[in-house]
């Protein structure tokens, strides 16, 4: 288990799990609270930009998560 643990991550180490959560709170808010982050014509190219960052991280990506910590 201890050689498990060494070989990766926890999650709130994990920037992917960062970037896609701080994404999903802004959506929260747009949808739940009305709070706009982004005016309404940039957002594809958020969801774009997004799916970029996504792919990038998950290329510097080279430990699995493996807990929470």
């Amino acid at each position: 288990m201890a050689e498990r643990l060494k070989l990766g991550k926890g999650l709130l180490r994990s920037k992917t799990f960062w970037v896609n959560l701080l994404t999903g709170a802004a959506s929260v808010l747009g949808l739940v609270g009305g709070i706009s982050v982004l005016p309404t014509p940039i957002a594809p190219y958020l969801v774009a930009g997004l799916a970029v960052v996504n792919i990038l991280l998950r290329l510097i990506t080279s430990k699995p998560i493996v807990g929470v910590k």
